[in-house]
């Protein structure tokens, strides 16, 4: 909350410099039309310093840039069952469906990034729950970040360990 104090100010700054008409702000219209609008909406200025403020900040090249991805055949997936403590990995081919406990668990495909394939992994996954006629989780799951699109089961959890990748790719590192 220590920006208030200061947007406050620069607000009322502004409000001050168009009631003074330090600053003129011409309205939309006939281009070349020149009118002074100040007494007719003297916050004008400081609506705009606001929006301008808020505006987000563009992202660098740096930020945009996406990593590189392949697609493998399938990938290894880790599942708990926090009532029991069983834990199993279980190897699955792009498209297979297994079970483990109550879940029905589908792998729609694995892909890890070109640049550095055994450092992440990301596997799109639906996740049904034999209770539930809607799948219990839809989405991608990165081994890097499981909490980041975690499933919401009180008794399992689920998550990526790595995709398959062809050895050849391990070995030349890309």
């Amino acid at each position: 909350m220590r920006a208030a104090p200061a947007l406050l100010l620069l607000v009322l700054t502004a409000g001050v410099a168009v009631a003074q008409g330090n600053i003129k702000t011409a309205p939309p219209g006939k281009p070349g039309q020149q009118q002074d609008t100040t007494a007719q909406d003297p916050d004008a200025t400081a609506r705009a310093i606001l929006r301008q403020l808020r505006a987000p900040r563009a992202p660098s090249v740096e930020e945009t840039r996406q990593p590189i991805v392949n697609e493998a055949d399938g990938g290894v997936l880790r599942a708990l069952d926090m009532m029991t403590g069983q834990l199993e990995d279980l190897k699955m081919k792009n498209g297979d469906t297994v079970k483990f406990g109550r879940l029905t668990i589908t792998l729609r495909e694995c892909r890890y990034p070109v640049d550095n394939p055994s450092g992440d992994a990301f596997a799109y996954l639906t996740i049904w729950d034999k209770r539930d006629p809607k799948p219990r989780f839809q989405g991608w799951v990165i081994a890097s970040s499981p909490a980041l699109s975690a499933m919401d089961h009180p008794r399992y959890d689920v998550w990526v360990l790595r995709c398959n990748i062809p050895a050849a790719e391990t070995a030349s590192g890309g």
